[in-house]
């Protein structure tokens, strides 16, 4: 089944992070390992949503001050727990490979 026909959890996850982005969010990237390896600790400069295509389906843009994340549907799988104010970009492309967003 097509990710980008799915219903869009990217959506989901937009809608958290955009209604808290005035909140200093927490962004560790891990890849396999106990410990990240790289982590951001700051405020969101911006954050957009935008649909690419059909095959790209939508894409997440956050911007931080020097560094900015981009995750497409096609490329992610997204996950959000509301109570834990926690996002998780999971990609499908490279096994154990996530950024998980804390929001603070």
């Amino acid at each position: 089944m097509n990710k980008v026909a799915q219903f869009p959890l990217i959506k989901v996850a937009y809608n958290l992070l955009k209604s808290a982005e005035h909140k200093v969010f927490n962004v560790d990237l891990y890849n396999g390992l106990d410990a990240p390896i790289l982590s951001i600790r700051e405020k969101p400069e911006k954050i957009i949503l935008d649909y690419i295509d059909e095959t790209e389906g939508y894409e997440i843009d956050i911007h931080f001050k020097n560094s900015y994340i981009v995750a497409t549907e096609k490329d992610f799988t997204f996950h959000v727990d509301k109570e834990r104010d926690c996002v998780f970009f999971v990609s499908n492309n490279h096994e154990n490979l996530y950024f998980m967003i804390l929001i603070g």
